[in-house]
């Protein structure tokens, strides 16, 4: 928590400002103080994606950014700022504060919006190995700091909404003049108002992630149309700030605040913070397994697909649409179940990560469970397999691992093997049946010859299946 709410703000913050006032002496010290930050924060994204552009990795870039932005300061001097305006640097920490206060709160590093904006899976994937645009000044910043870079999204949108802030912070200072009577024009804004503007502006920035609003938006070419509706509202909002604050009526403004920060809060009721201890499983398996994929994860998260098991090569990790999950179960947010998935479909995966349940059955015979965590484990399937799966008959059903086969469709089965329907001897085939885990402990197996398949009716099971031996 530390490093990421407090040692990855200050070493950005550290670099706008640096490089904020490099841009300053270059053009003939007139920006005001407020945006030296944001103005540095282009700079960092103008400078680190050229020098991609150019072929230079990430490492070599962020030592040129950082080496620039060492070079600001002394290009600065003599120094001519004086002590920032407390209200204006009252207003980023508010911002930052509001920012941070659902995963802070929450004692762990991660972050929110988790199943309402599925870009922030790419987002992570693309700072972690190609950046560009908004995640570069990120990826500088990981070079120095490492860590896992999922932890140090949030405390970076945060960072955002503070210079956001601080640009309003300007606009609200400016001798534009925003509302005129007649020939009388309206009296500057005193830097209390000022202040409050700036805060309000990020508000809508927070109730657009919060709300789910860029998940159907934020999506390849549609990039601009999110980013459109967000700056048409942060616009919006700066706008009645600014005439309401210069209405002179502190009622008036009190209200609008109240109800902004009302919408904000109704909009955070549910926040949808990532479970830090699930996706950190994920990235155990990650690391312990990478390169044994391809790998299947039974239950649908782009987050685990495109990020956390990014390193199981070759073919990575694929979500069961890919392998044959009916789009019902399929659907976000509803899990799927290892026997939703058709057999055949789940043998081209060396690698099942599967989440622990009381609904989730045991995958098929030919998989062996290689690791167990609290919310995960990882089934492999042999290098060389000893018998031949024939047919998987799934017992349980809907929200049930196990359950009561039909007695008519298991003795169907039986048949099926005594009539050689089944691909193989009668004599070689064995009906095998998954007896219901208990806990973590999985239940035994137990096998039949086909011309016994009654045997198995009136138990619960997880499945039946017909197996014959290999070769």
């Amino acid at each position: 928590m530390l490093l990421a709410w407090v040692v990855l703000p200050l070493l950005l913050l550290a670099i706008c400002a640096g490089l904020g006032l490099l841009v300053d002496a270059i053009g003939g010290r007139r920006l005001p103080g407020a945006l030296i930050a944001p103005v540095g924060f282009a700079a960092a994204i103008l400078l680190a994606q050229l020098a991609t552009l150019a072929g230079a990795g990430v490492p070599l870039t962020a030592a040129l950014v950082i080496l620039l932005a060492g070079v600001g300061p002394a290009s600065s001097l003599p120094w001519r700022f004086g002590r920032p305006d407390p209200w204006a640097v009252g207003a980023a920490l508010a911002v930052f504060a509001l920012f941070a206060a659902p995963v802070v709160l929450s004692g762990e590093p991660t972050f929110a919006a988790y199943g309402k904006a599925d870009d922030i899976a790419g987002w992570l994937a693309s700072a972690d190995g190609d950046p560009n645009g908004l995640a570069l000044p990120f990826a500088v910043a990981q070079q120095f700091l490492g860590g896992e870079a999922a932890w140090h999204f949030q405390p970076y949108v945060a960072l955002l909404g503070a210079l956001l802030s601080l640009c309003v912070w300007q606009i609200a200072a400016s001798d534009i003049d925003h509302t005129r009577v007649g020939s009388k024009s309206a009296a500057p804004l005193d830097p209390r108002s000022r202040g409050l503007v700036a805060f309000l502006a990020a508000v809508p920035a927070l109730i657009f992630g919060y709300a789910g609003l860029a998940s159907p938006l934020v999506l390849g070419a549609r990039v601009w149309l999110a980013l459109a509706i967000l700056a048409a509202l942060t616009a919006v909002t700066v706008a009645l700030s600014l005439w309401v604050a210069r209405s002179q009526s502190p009622a008036a403004l009190s209200a609008f605040a109240a109800a902004l920060l009302g919408c904000a809060v109704l909009a955070s009721a549910n926040v949808g913070l990532a479970p830090y201890g699930s996706l950190s499983e994920l990235r155990q398996v990650n690391e312990r397994f990478a390169g044994e994929g391809p790998a299947l994860i039974v239950e649908p998260d782009p987050l685990a697909t495109r990020y956390f098991l990014r390193d199981l090569a070759p073919g990575g990790a694929v979500d069961p649409e890919e392998a044959g999950v009916p789009p019902s179960a399929a659907a976000r947010g509803e899990p799927a179940e290892a026997d939703q998935i058709d057999y055949r479909a789940m043998l081209e995966y060396s690698l099942l990560i599967v989440p622990r349940s009381p609904e989730q059955s045991r995958p098929p015979l030919p998989y062996r469970r290689v690791w167990l965590g609290e919310d995960y484990e990882v089934w492999r399937l042999p290098a060389t397999a000893t018998f031949r799966l024939l047919f998987h008959y799934p017992v349980g059903g809907p929200g049930a691992a196990t359950g009561l086969p039909n007695c008519s469709e298991t003795v169907g089965l039986g048949l099926l093997g005594l009539a050689n329907q089944l691909g193989a001897p009668p004599e070689d085939i064995s009906l095998v049946a998954a007896a219901p885990r208990r806990g973590a402990r999985l239940g035994p197996t137990i096998a039949v010859p086909v011309d016994r398949a009654s045997d198995l009716c009136g138990r619960h099971w997880d499945w039946i299946e017909a197996i014959s031996p290999a070769g």
